[in-house]
């Protein structure tokens, strides 16, 4: 898979949430963008996969990349340009070089592998980016910079995650961004029955927080979203027609932060959702000095970080949840030790069909090179007296045995390269090649 596919990328190890939120990248926008870059870069397939905590790029290359970090990189600052307004901040390439990590070949379809079985996600078999991961490739295929190879690696890809998630116990305790929120108010009031929620979004991870809260028997809980229909419908699978659950509009959260303890931010919005004057207004307008904990797990952020300034104003974003992730995953490491076998596996099988693609053209190229040459020489034969009587039947038997020659020459010779190393088989294809005036793999 040498010098075939290259994957740019920055996640939670690399780059702090700060500058993770500047790399973010709306579905709806990269749906615009997707095959310009992808004819403007010379790239013969394209997959972005921009997430909470992740941004990445794959690409097949059409030609031979020099200096590949720093092309991608220039892919990069291009991509962002054009999914940003003029006076956005674009990371400058210097700074890009330390915040992002450049795989190819196996290295970058492992890596793959690893994220759409969330074994390199902040919380190890978290669901929700295989899910991102499947709508990555979906947003790919609609916009047709998804080809054969990067069509069967998501494939291979999501298989892989299949089966981490069901031979193994690494989803066997639930842990999610979502359930860690809650954990982590969990520890500020120890008793959750005594809290009043606030959950705003009603997205994957606002319902599962919402959820994941109302399991703790809490006070009241109360779901905000700009659609009430989406907010109701949260409500009413978690529990319908109960007292403690209501809906508001996310206009009227303000009124709604006299009455909450903790509140959970997971919207898709771009703007602040709770800023500093509202919190400024309900202390110091209001005099309202309860405690008050925030839970931003949005990408971008939905709170003002400001708004930690406060007395009695705890502040937590994605980053901030490390803390409890890491003390809920002792029983995951053995189960991810296990998964990374059958990333090592799925990789070299990719390998094994990324090669016999290398080497498709030429197989084709060799078969129709054998099937003419024999036929050629053929009918020089048969064009000579001695044969000329042959009956229509003889003649079908003969060329049944010379498409029977074509086939084992090209079995033989796909054999042989079926079982060389990778790289030998390329020399030994490419010289083939030459030799015989063939195509020549790249």
């Amino acid at each position: 898979m040498k010098d075939l596919i290259y994957c740019i990328g920055a996640n939670h190890r690399t780059a702090n949430l700060e500058l993770r939120e500047t790399f973010f990248i709306d579905r709806d926008i990269l749906q615009g963008i997707l095959q310009d870059l992808c004819v403007r870069f010379n790239f013969a397939e394209l997959l972005v996969l921009s997430t909470c905590n992740r941004f990445e790029i794959i690409v097949i290359p059409k030609m031979q990349i020099e200096q590949p970090h720093e092309f991608l990189i220039q892919v990069w600052i291009e991509l962002q340009r054009q999914a940003k307004a003029e006076n956005s901040k674009i990371t400058a390439g210097d700074k890009l070089q330390n915040k992002t990590y450049c795989l190819a070949g196996d290295k970058a379809v492992q890596h793959l592998f690893r994220v759409a079985s969330s074994l390199d996600s902040l919380i190890p078999g978290e669901t929700q980016i295989t899910g991102q991961f499947r709508d990555a490739v979906a947003l790919a295929s609609e916009c047709d910079t998804l080809g054969t190879i990067l069509s069967r690696l998501s494939q291979e890809a999501l298989a892989t995650a299949k089966k981490v998630r069901s031979q193994t116990n690494i989803g066997k305790n639930t842990v999610s961004i979502s359930h860690s929120a809650v954990s982590l108010a969990k520890r500020m009031f120890q008793n959750l029955s005594e809290c009043r929620f606030l959950i705003v979004g009603t997205g994957e991870m606002g319902r599962v927080a919402a959820e994941y809260a109302w399991s703790y028997n809490p006070k009241k809980l109360t779901i905000a979203n700009r659609t009430i229909e989406n907010a109701n419908q949260v409500a009413n699978q978690i529990a319908s027609s109960n007292e403690r659950i209501s809906v508001i509009h996310i206009d009227d959260i303000q009124n709604s932060l006299r009455e909450v303890d903790v509140v959970i931010t997971a919207t898709g919005s771009s703007n602040y959702i709770i800023t500093e004057e509202m919190i400024k207004k309900l202390r110091k307008v209001e005099s309202i000095n309860t405690p008050l904990f925030l839970v931003d797990i949005a990408m971008p952020r939905n709170i003002d970080p400001n708004c930690s300034l406060f007395d009695d104003v705890y502040l937590f974003d994605i980053d901030d949840l490390k803390q409890v992730v890491d003390q809920n995953l002792e029983d995951r490491k053995i189960a991810c030790a296990q998964a990374e076998s059958f990333i090592t596996d799925a990789t070299e099988i990719f390998g094994q069909w990324l090669k016999t693609q290398k080497l498709a053209p030429l197989m084709e190229a060799w078969r129709d090179h054998v099937s003419s040459t024999l036929q050629r020489e053929s009918q020089k034969t048969l064009s000579k007296e001695l044969f000329v009587n042959l009956t229509n039947e003889q003649k079908k038997g003969l060329n049944a045995m010379l498409d029977s020659i074509t086939s084992k020459l090209t079995s033989d010779l796909a054999q042989s390269l079926r079982t060389s190393p990778p790289e030998e088989a390329l020399k030994l294809a490419q010289s083939i090649g030459q030799v015989f005036g063939l195509y020549k793999t790249r």
